[in-house]
């Protein structure tokens, strides 16, 4: 197994543990809210009125759910993708040296290198 299967099969845990306990969290808030909507009904069950309860919830607990585990997740691809972007600039300055050596131009070294990030989130327009 290469050091990039490891790191691979590291993000897929980390994200599937992730997924198990947003589903988790769900579960139990959604739950309570409709357990709590149950209870405010008296001898009948409104099943429209625990729908729509829980249909004006759903989108804003998942929007901030989901934005915590993105944030999150952009973390951890961050620091596994650091390495191999420092390899990358070491090569880059490598060519940036051979290449003024052949073509005789003046070599300036570059004062550190901007990181990579993500500057949008895929499921926004």
């Amino acid at each position: 197994m290469t050091q990039q299967d490891g790191e691979k099969k590291r993000q897929i845990a980390a994200i599937e543990s992730e997924a198990e306990r947003l589903r988790g969290k769900a579960r139990r808030r959604l739950g309570a809210i409709a357990q709590e909507c149950l209870a405010k009904q008296s001898d009948h069950c409104d099943c429209e009125a625990v729908e729509k309860t829980l249909g004006d919830v759903v989108p804003d607990f998942f929007e901030r759910e989901l934005g915590e585990m993105f944030r999150g997740l952009s973390r951890g691809v961050a620091e596994a993708l650091h390495p191999h972007h420092q390899r990358v600039c070491d090569l880059a300055e490598a060519v940036r040296q051979v290449a003024s050596g052949i073509f005789e131009i003046a070599h300036t070294e570059r004062q550190g290198a901007a990181g990579l990030e993500m500057t949008r989130w895929p499921l926004t327009s």
